[in-house]
């Protein structure tokens, strides 16, 4: 779960772009424009939205700034636990997430 270290790691560094502009945003906001971007430029868009629906579910609308280390890591719990989701999936989300965020 070497995608998971790399993200916890940048979120505790601030390498997210957390900046004023960014803190009003919400979750469903970002998505929209993720999947916009996604769309346009990935060819994995129909696993994004699937990826983007889990941390929609999961989250809810909230805002991205109150999103932190610790929620990143009981939601790979839940991934695993719950969900019974394989590690190679949860690691392509958790890559999603982050490229999300650093939109």
């Amino acid at each position: 779960m070497q995608a998971e270290k790399v993200i916890a790691t940048e979120i505790m560094r601030g390498n997210y772009n957390f900046g004023k502009s960014q803190c009003k945003k919400k979750l469903f906001e970002l998505v929209e424009y993720y999947l916009k971007y996604s769309e346009i430029n990935k060819k994995s868009y129909e696993n994004d939205v699937i990826s983007t629906n889990m941390f929609k579910t999961y989250w809810g609308d909230i805002p991205i700034e109150n999103i932190t280390s610790s929620d990143i890591e009981l939601f790979k719990e839940y991934l695993k636990n719950e969900r019974k989701i394989k590690n190679s999936t949860i690691n392509r989300y958790m890559h999603n997430l982050s490229r999300m965020l650093n939109i």
